[in-house]
């Protein structure tokens, strides 16, 4: 894949496909967001507004497009067990999956609202042959992103920000293009009431002050 931004790393970078700057550091040069599946498990905050989940139920996700709600304004969608990407699911909110994620058709897209994540997985995103995910905002995953035995071309592509916890993109038949975006990737999550943790990729990404509209 490509990488529209600058890579750091603690070894050598070898690659051709890096568009930014390529500079060897003795430690990463931001943390880990840290996000949690137990903070949207059921409801969130907002200040001190209390909001609830959609949760998903079944094996697959649905592909009737899916917004944010007065009583979701985040457009949080939860799964508490493994689930699937049949194709053309379009969400414009946060997927958190407690469990694996798979992904087995195209035109999948999940674009994140303002100052929440997009996409956060406990276990591994699984590709299937011919499946594809646009992420548009900050996706963590516990897993890597791998392949299904059967998958011969699969693509993954975020702008925002990609955080892989183990073993990171582990399929060669998986082409994953990054491209860095600080101002999307930035977040303000609400585990608790008027409680924000707040995140950022790079300093000055974020605004002192943070109103909501």
């Amino acid at each position: 894949g490509i990488i529209n931004g600058d890579v750091f790393a603690t070894g050598t970078i070898t690659g051709v496909n890096i568009e930014g700057q390529e500079q060897v550091v003795t430690e990463a040069p931001v943390v880990w967001p840290n996000l949690a599946v137990a903070d949207f498990e059921q409801t969130y905050y907002i200040d001190s507004t209390q909001y609830s989940v959609q949760q998903i139920v079944g094996p697959n996700i649905p592909t009737t497009p899916f917004e944010p709600s007065e009583t979701n304004p985040a457009g949080i969608r939860y799964s508490n067990s493994d689930v699937n990407i049949p194709g053309n699911v379009n969400i414009n909110g946060t997927l958190v999956v407690n469990g694996d994620l798979t992904i087995s058709g195209l035109n999948n897209v999940i674009t994140a609202e303002k100052y929440f994540p997009a996409l956060l997985v406990t276990g591994q995103v699984i590709m299937k042959e011919g499946g594809s995910l646009v992420i548009r905002g900050l996706a963590q995953i516990g897993g890597p992103i791998t392949d299904d035995p059967n998958t011969i071309n699969a693509n993954v592509s975020v702008t925002g920000g990609l955080f892989i916890a183990n073993n990171g993109v582990t399929s060669d038949k998986v082409i994953v293009n990054i491209t860095a975006a600080p101002a999307i990737a930035s977040i303000e999550t609400w585990p608790a009431v008027n409680t924000a943790n707040r995140w950022r990729p790079v300093a000055g990404a974020f605004y002192q002050s943070i109103e909501r509209k």
